[in-house]
């Protein structure tokens, strides 16, 4: 397992600048602090006893690792509190939309509640002003015929 997360902090994809930006977050953010206790002296049994800062990693809590201050879920790093909303900005920087916006984080990033990405980008201005429009046709009043096949639509 520690040649695993050994690995994954080797291939992490990211500049030394944000891995120390990452750093410095996760060691201040309150619930990931907790995290990193549990994981190194064990999670409580049941989530009631699970502070609330932390409760959202609960169900999570065997695919979590730790490792140079950083903390992971699988291979992707979590992301602290108070780097989300640049996360956000940083993965809809291209405007492409809710799905592939959702599947770019989903590769390398992780934090509870991850739709919040939904909620951003429904209030995009930019998305809002070049999605394509989806006008509906006229609906066009014919009579009912009485039996199967009377009538010729052409």
């Amino acid at each position: 397992m520690i040649e695993i997360v050994h690995t994954l902090t080797k291939q992490l994809q990211m500049s030394e600048i944000k891995k120390k930006e990452f750093k410095e977050a996760t060691l201040k953010d309150q619930g990931l602090k907790m995290v990193r206790q549990y994981w190194k002296t064990g999670w409580p049994s049941s989530i009631d006893k699970v502070p609330k800062e932390a409760r959202s990693c609960f169900r999570f809590r065997h695919e979590l690792s730790v490792e140079q201050d950083l903390v992971f879920l699988n291979s992707r790093v979590v992301v602290p509190v108070s780097l989300r909303k640049s996360m956000l900005l940083l993965l809809h920087e291209a405007h492409c939309g809710v799905e592939k916006s959702k599947a770019r984080a989903r590769q390398v990033i992780f934090w509870p509640n991850i739709n919040d990405i939904e909620k951003m980008i429904s209030t995009c201005m930019v998305c809002e002003r070049y999605r394509p429009q989806t006008t509906k046709e006229p609906l066009i009043s014919h009579t009912i015929p009485h039996l199967p096949y009377e009538k010729n639509w052409w």
